[in-house]
C-alpha cells in the first residue's frame, strides 16, 4: 500500500499479508489490529523514535501473521530485528511477511522466534539471540493470564540487555 510520510523524509512503504490460517490459534493473530498500525506509525513518525532505532536490538512479543511494528522498525533502521508469537501459523505468515519486504537480510536482519509470553523457557528466551533493548508489543494484553504473566515477562527480557532498555507498548 502507500506510504507513511516522515516529516519531510521519503515515505515509509510496507506490504503485508493478513492470514487466515491463524485463526484457529485463539482466534486473534490473523489480521492486523489498529494498535499494530498506531505503533508502526509512532514508530515512522516519532522523529526521536525513528532517530533512536539505528543500531537497536528489536523483539516485537505477539507479532501475528503481519509483524508491522517489527517490519517498521527493521525498515527505519533497527540493527536487529526478532518477531515472536506463541502460534507457529502466525510465525510462518510473519516469515512470508519479512519476505515479502525483502527485510530477511539488509538493511537489518529481521528473524521469527516461538515465544509464549505467559511462561516463556529459559531455553525460548535464550534462542532469541542478540538481547534486545527494545521491546514492542500491541494489543498482546487480551486475556487475564496474559496480564498476569507479562510484568515477569518484560523483567526477564529486559534484564538480558547489556545497556538500558525500554518497552513500547500500544493498544
Amino acid at each position: 500500500g502507500g506510504g507513511t510520510d516522515v516529516g519531510g523524509a521519503a515515505p515509509v512503504t510496507l506490504r503485508v499479508r493478513e492470514s487466515s490460517t491463524t485463526l484457529g490459534f485463539g482466534g486473534t493473530g490473523g489480521w492486523i489490529w489498529n494498535s499494530s498500525l498506531f505503533l508502526a506509525r509512532w514508530l515512522c513518525r516519532d522523529r526521536a523514535a525513528r532517530g533512536s532505532l539505528c543500531g537497536r536490538a528489536v523483539l516485537e512479543l505477539g507479532c501475528g501473521a503481519t509483524a508491522l511494528p517489527a517490519l517498521m522498525a527493521a525498515r527505519l533502521g533497527a540493527q536487529s530485528v526478532v518477531a515472536t508469537d506463541i502460534c507457529p501459523d502466525s510465525l510462518k505468515a510473519a516469515q512470508l511477511n519479512i519476505d515479502l519486504n525483502q527485510l530477511a537480510g539488509a538493511p537489518a536482519c529481521v528473524t521469527v522466534a516461538a515465544l509464549d509470553v505467559v511462561s516463556p523457557s529459559a531455553e525460548s528466551v535464550a534462542g532469541l539471540g542478540q538481547p534486545a533493548d527494545l521491546l514492542l508489543f500491541a494489543d498482546l494484553v487480551y486475556l487475564p493470564v496474559v496480564a498476569a504473566a507479562l510484568p515477569e515477562t518484560l523483567r526477564r527480557l529486559l534484564l538480558r540487555a547489556p545497556k538500558p532498555a525500554e518497552a513500547v507498548c500500544w493498544g
